[in-house]
């Protein structure tokens, strides 16, 4: 019996590895001159919770037992956007303070999870003005190949696919809402 005791206390379980988004810098050729107030993303389901999801060869979501994200999606998302618009918008308000006279750039986490050699990301994007109007709503979604199998590049390649979301993001904005006059 004590063999048996002695032999589990010396089994050492995997150690639990937290990730963070990489740093991003954003470039942009225009600035808006309007307030924008962003509140924190909201997640579907398991994607919002602090383990990374890697789907299965049968297609299902599952989630990570020893591989977490240093935060919640939702929060390493929402410093990200907002780090973003602080480079595009006169303001940004990042909470849920909301005067009437701001825009609000509401968002939604559809896919964050590692899906074979790729990271795959999804999120939908509300824009309202002041009056509570709609300007754009669209969702992006972009596969980054990975650099490498491990889940540190796996945390790079969602920060690139994220990157280049924002990308088509600011375009799409300076598409629909002048830069000056929004």
């Amino acid at each position: 019996m004590t063999v048996l005791c002695t032999a589990c206390a010396s089994t050492s379980s995997p150690v639990r590895m937290h990730y963070r988004l990489q740093p991003t810098e954003f470039s942009s050729t225009q600035q808006h001159s309007s307030t924008v107030l962003i509140p924190e993303p909201k997640a579907r389901g398991i994607l919002g919770n602090r383990p990374m999801v890697a789907t299965d060869a049968n297609g299902a979501l599952v989630q990570l037992d020893y591989n977490f994200w240093l935060e919640s999606p939702r929060k390493l998302l929402h410093e990200t956007i907002t780090q973003w618009a602080e480079q595009r918008f006169k303001e940004v308000m990042p909470g849920r303070a909301y005067k009437k006279e701001n825009l609000r750039l509401e968002s939604e986490i559809t896919a964050f999870e590692k899906k074979q050699n790729q990271a795959v990301v999804g999120i939908k994007f509300l824009l309202k003005d002041a009056s509570g109007n709609t300007l754009l709503r669209k969702t992006y979604q972009h596969n980054q190949a990975l650099s490498g199998e491990g889940y540190a590049d796996f945390a790079n390649g969602i920060s690139e696919a994220i990157r280049l979301i924002l990308s088509n993001l600011e375009q799409d904005i300076n598409a629909c809402c002048s830069p000056k006059d929004s």
